[in-house]
């Protein structure tokens, strides 16, 4: 059984599903992230998938009791739900920044590393994706680009703030501009220039996001593809 992954900032991964309701539950933080790990580790997303949101709740009220008396936690399983419509036919991971992951055949050691390979940049800016091809070490067949954006501006404490939202695509051919300007075309932005999510043309994945801060990552793959976790 994988480890189970979300974005909590203090303790982000736990050997199993209960040992993260424990702990989140005593923490008040179950509603919050209880949804996110769900629908991001393949394991439950499957499940949710095949079982529907009634017997997937009651699923979680027998495997871990601590959630079946936490009325928040539950409304929050039923909203996410509702909000999303769907769970994708493909799988969304969540992952550390350090963890190596294999994307396409490629082994990558975390998030430094994909971003060390990223050879076209687009910015996304005023609706518009400002483009440029830049000088990365090669990989063998593999090909990485990324749309970001900046973090908003709100007042002069903001203007020192360079840190990003950030999203990764692979490919097996060189990425075109074009390439780029079709994910944003196609690919529905949410909340933080987040690209990762349920309405994703499957043609598209793999997408990998970070949102710029803490040390959580999400990917996107089709069940096809073959994707493998490993803790340092």
């Amino acid at each position: 059984m994988s480890k189970i992954r979300c974005s909590y900032p203090w303790q982000g991964t736990f050997n199993s599903l209960q040992d993260a309701v424990v702990y989140l539950a005593k923490r008040n933080a179950l509603h919050i992230y209880l949804p996110e790990i769900v629908y991001y580790n393949i394991e439950h997303r499957d499940m949710l998938r095949e079982m529907g949101i009634e017997a997937y709740v009651e699923y979680l009220k027998n495997k871990c009791p601590l959630f079946a008396t936490d009325t928040r936690a539950i409304d929050a399983m039923y909203q996410m739900w509702e909000t999303e419509e769907q769970v994708a036919n493909y799988d969304i991971q969540c992952y550390h920044i350090r963890d190596k992951v294999t994307i396409l055949g490629h082994t990558f050691n975390g998030l430094k590393d994909i971003k060390s390979h990223c050879s076209i940049i687009g910015h996304y800016h005023y609706a518009e994706a400002i483009i440029s091809k830049v000088k990365q070490e090669p990989l063998d067949g593999l090909y990485v680009g990324q749309l970001y954006d900046s973090y908003p501006i709100l007042d002069h404490y903001d203007l020192g703030d360079d840190r990003t939202y950030q999203n990764y695509f692979f490919r097996n051919h060189p990425i075109r501009k074009s390439d780029l300007l079709t994910a944003m075309d196609r690919i529905s932005c949410y909340f933080n220039f987040c690209m990762v999510h349920e309405l994703i043309p499957e043609e598209l994945l793999p997408i990998l996001y970070y949102r710029g801060d803490g040390n959580y990552m999400l990917l996107a793959t089709s069940k096809q593809q073959s994707q493998q976790i490993s803790t340092l």
